[in-house]
């Protein structure tokens, strides 16, 4: 390898230890005003936390009818706040979701305190970046299905961590969560990977070991 393409290599491998620093950082402390999770029970339902503020809410809403006509038992828990809250609510409302969606508005510490609560996190997003939420469900050993935004192909690992489907394809969204919530098996082998993946590649101690790399190429 030319001298060249190791400096570019080793700055790469930095900077991806860095955002892992940054991002432990985050989940040690609890995000502020997380907009994402939340649960509420019954028995014999099982419980799917998700994200709106990136958008994908209506689709959200339009999964959770197509699930409820399936005659499949879950209750879908959405937490955060904003200008898409009152037409989301209109839009379950009007499709005679009351029952299935909750709305908690603002929870802090989320992450912390309502994502152990779900079995199954949701996050129909039309855009993301790295998703902080995303890396916060598999920290906590939650199965994830997400849409194929930002990072998302990167971090969850299809068939393995979770499923990522194509942005606003509802029907793919609905299959994803039916595989979920029918298979307690599977919904512990997705979590246990994700809590796995996220120890390995996330955290500083992973940021620690890029860092030896760098040094031992950079001596050789």
């Amino acid at each position: 390898m030319r001298r060249g393409q190791k400096r570019k290599r080793s700055r790469e491998q930095a900077q991806h230890g860095e955002g892992a620093e940054r991002q432990e950082k985050t989940l040690q402390r609890g995000p502020k005003r997380v907009r994402g999770h939340g649960s509420r029970t019954h028995r014999g339902e099982r419980t799917c936390g998700q994200r709106r503020d990136a958008g994908g809410g209506r689709n959200a809403a339009a999964v959770v009818a197509q699930l409820k006509a399936a005659g499949m038992r879950a209750v879908f828990v959405v937490v955060g706040d904003g200008h898409l809250r009152p037409q989301i609510q209109r839009d379950c409302e009007a499709m005679g979701l009351s029952d299935y969606v909750y709305l908690t508005g603002w929870k802090n510490e989320a992450g912390i305190t309502m994502m152990p609560l779900f079995h199954i996190f949701f996050q129909p997003s039309l855009w993301e970046a790295m998703s902080m939420v995303v890396l916060e469900a598999m920290a906590a050993g939650k199965p994830v299905v997400a849409t194929d935004v930002g990072d998302n192909r990167h971090v969850v690992r299809h068939d393995q961590t979770g499923y990522v489907v194509p942005v606003s394809d509802v029907d793919a969204m609905a299959k994803a969560l039916q595989r979920l919530v029918h298979s307690e098996e599977r919904r512990r082998a997705f979590g246990d990977a994700g809590r796995r993946r996220y120890e390995q590649e996330y955290t500083v101690q992973s940021m620690v070991r890029r860092y030896e790399q760098i040094y031992s190429q950079s001596l050789r």
